[in-house]
């Protein structure tokens, strides 16, 4: 979709909408796409190297479909001042994007069809850039994506993978 205004909230990598600083808004965009149970689960462990965390992740599809996965590392507590900030709490950020296994396209590494109660796995690295990055801090988002009716691939399941640990299929 790319950008349309500025700024554009974007959500669930298929669908946009020039920001719009009312809360309700927003939480009404986010409620559009809630569903109950996900197309597919995510299945993932990540461990850390020398200079990156690797990403093991398996999809099992619920509703057989084209799928594509992938990984960000995100890094909690990161201390840098906010622009316009007016209080303390606003200088420490959490879930910042660090790194992602692709950009190109945002949606992630093709895993092609799986067909229902079928898996696919693949592996990725995300390379640690900064010498300040604090590895004690790190997670990974793992996300699943699937093509929807008109052929977009968009986000139907999401996991958060501790760094050194691991996380099992949720549906929910």
């Amino acid at each position: 979709y790319g950008v349309t205004a500025y700024p554009t909230l974007t959500y669930n990598f298929a669908y946009s909408t020039p920001s719009n600083p009312n809360a309700e808004h927003i939480k009404q965009q986010i409620d559009a796409q809630w569903k109950e149970s996900a197309d597919a689960g995510i299945a993932a462990s990540a461990s850390l190297a020398a200079k990156s965390v690797v990403v093991n992740a398996e999809v099992k599809a619920a509703v057989e479909n084209d799928y594509r996965i992938t990984a960000w590392l995100l890094e909690d507590g990161i201390v840098a001042n906010q622009t316009n900030g007016t209080e303390e709490w606003m200088n420490t950020h959490d879930n910042a994007i660090r790194q992602a296994s692709t950009t190109n396209p945002i949606s992630g590494h093709d895993l092609g069809t799986i067909k229902a109660g079928e898996k696919s796995s693949h592996a990725m690295s995300l390379e640690i850039l900064g010498t300040k990055w604090n590895r004690d801090n790190f997670k990974v988002m793992v996300i699943a994506s699937s093509k929807n009716s008109k052929g977009v691939f968009e986000v139907v399941n999401v996991a958060i993978c501790p760094v050194g640990g691991s996380v099992a299929y949720d549906y929910k």
